[in-house]
């Protein structure tokens, strides 16, 4: 899959999370769009690894979901 599709993607679903705030929306987007380790978008981002990981997790569910 193309960095252009993954964003395309990211945008979709960054849309349907307004209530989700901007830094981890910004080390998710480093994550899925980016192809960066899960830990160093946490420290980059200052955030848990933990928060991080929850969120690739929703993504995930998130893309098997709007597959089908």
């Amino acid at each position: 899959m193309k960095k252009a599709d993954r964003l395309k993607l990211f945008k979709e679903f960054a849309k349907a999370r307004t209530r989700w705030s901007k830094v981890t929306l910004a080390a998710l987007k480093d994550v899925v769009v980016n192809e960066h380790p899960q830990i160093l978008a946490a420290e980059t981002y200052g955030l848990h690894k933990q928060a991080v990981n929850r969120a690739v997790m929703k993504y995930r569910a998130y893309l098997s979901l709007s597959v089908k």
